[in-house]
Protein backbone atom coordinates (compact mmCIF):
# COMPACT_ATOMS: atom_id res chain seq x y z
CA UNK A 1 0.00 0.00 0.00
CA UNK A 2 1.35 3.44 -0.83
CA UNK A 3 1.86 6.25 1.75
CA UNK A 4 -0.38 9.19 1.46
CA UNK A 5 1.34 12.26 2.94
CA UNK A 6 -1.94 13.13 4.11
CA UNK A 7 -2.79 11.67 7.67
CA UNK A 8 -5.94 12.57 7.38
CA UNK A 9 -6.75 10.98 3.51
CA UNK A 10 -8.89 8.24 5.20
CA UNK A 11 -10.76 10.32 8.34
CA UNK A 12 -11.08 13.49 7.31
CA UNK A 13 -13.94 14.21 9.98
CA UNK A 14 -10.96 13.83 12.39
CA UNK A 15 -8.59 16.73 10.97
CA UNK A 16 -10.52 19.67 12.89
CA UNK A 17 -10.74 17.49 15.93
CA UNK A 18 -7.10 16.49 16.21
CA UNK A 19 -4.85 19.20 18.23
CA UNK A 20 -0.93 19.75 17.90
CA UNK A 21 0.62 18.19 20.89
CA UNK A 22 3.48 20.91 20.79
CA UNK A 23 0.79 23.06 21.32
CA UNK A 24 -2.01 21.86 23.50
CA UNK A 25 -0.14 20.12 26.17
CA UNK A 26 0.05 22.19 29.34
CA UNK A 27 3.22 19.28 30.55
CA UNK A 28 5.13 20.58 27.57
CA UNK A 29 5.05 24.22 28.49
CA UNK A 30 5.35 23.54 32.29
CA UNK A 31 7.76 24.74 34.35
CA UNK A 32 8.57 25.77 37.71
CA UNK A 33 8.79 29.10 38.17
CA UNK A 34 5.26 29.54 36.32
CA UNK A 35 3.59 26.83 38.57
CA UNK A 36 4.60 28.35 41.97
CA UNK A 37 4.18 31.92 40.34
CA UNK A 38 0.95 32.34 42.17
CA UNK A 39 1.92 30.83 45.72
CA UNK A 40 4.24 33.07 47.34
CA UNK A 41 4.56 31.13 50.70
CA UNK A 42 6.42 28.09 48.32
CA UNK A 43 8.72 30.36 46.64
CA UNK A 44 11.40 28.60 48.64
CA UNK A 45 10.79 25.58 46.54
CA UNK A 46 12.67 27.86 43.33
CA UNK A 47 15.66 28.24 45.48
CA UNK A 48 16.16 24.53 46.23
CA UNK A 49 15.17 22.61 43.20
CA UNK A 50 17.92 21.45 40.86
CA UNK A 51 18.12 23.92 37.78
CA UNK A 52 18.01 22.06 33.88
CA UNK A 53 21.51 21.67 33.54
CA UNK A 54 21.84 20.32 36.85
CA UNK A 55 19.03 18.07 36.39
CA UNK A 56 20.20 16.76 32.99
CA UNK A 57 23.25 16.21 33.93
CA UNK A 58 21.95 13.65 36.63
CA UNK A 59 19.60 12.12 34.36
CA UNK A 60 22.59 11.49 31.98
CA UNK A 61 24.39 9.52 35.33
CA UNK A 62 21.90 7.91 36.35
CA UNK A 63 21.91 6.40 32.70
CA UNK A 64 25.05 6.01 31.93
Amino acid sequence: MAETPDPFAHHPDLRDKIEDPAVATFYRNFSVATLFADKPDHHWVLEVRHGDETREALRRAALA
